[in-house]
């Protein structure tokens, strides 16, 4: 099945063997009996930079489109990949940062919504006219006033005519 000795070192993914049948002169556009170059038989990445490092050197030496190996792996391309994956991480990282800051501003505006809220609530809860505590059962009335207690009703009643009463007399 494998058609080369540099078929079954691609297939093997054996990296110093492809290097030296390359170096030996070894035709990386030769195909196997089912047409497949020893590039395409590589199953690890190591093994496909094997070929892609060997042309970087030897870029004139075959030609690479037929044999199916892409660019060329020398020094300028490394380093225009290690720049890439710096570019990389650092939107990455300003990413993170952005989202965590999103995150914090929900957060600050979700605990400021559930306090309006909350304060709204108490605002609009009817409450004793006499002590101000919250009614939470049926109030009690007298006049247009809401009280939390009888007692309550009473201290108001003597408290409004006591007041009534310095009035009449001028005080």
């Amino acid at each position: 099945e494998l058609f080369t000795a540099f078929h079954a070192a691609a297939f093997a993914d054996d990296e110093a063997a492809i290097i030296h049948l390359l170096d030996g002169g070894a035709d990386p556009r030769l195909r196997d009996g089912k047409g497949r170059v020893p590039y395409y038989l590589c199953t690890t990445q190591r093994a496909r930079e094997a070929f892609r490092k060997w042309r970087g050197s030897n870029e004139d030496a075959w030609d690479w489109t037929a044999a199916q190996v892409p660019e060329g792996i020398n020094e300028e391309t490394e380093e225009r990949k290690r720049e890439k994956e710096k570019e990389k991480k650092k939107k990455q990282k300003e990413k993170q940062k952005a989202a965590k800051a999103k995150q914090k501003e929900e957060e600050e505006e979700r605990i400021q919504k559930e306090e309006e809220e909350k304060r709204m609530l108490e605002a609009a809860q009817a409450k004793c006219d006499f002590c101000g505590k919250p009614l939470l059962s049926k109030p009690f009335t007298r006049l247009s006033y809401l009280y939390c207690s009888a007692d309550c009703v009473n201290k108001h009643r003597r408290e409004l005519q006591a007041e009534a009463a310095m009035k009449r007399l001028g005080g």
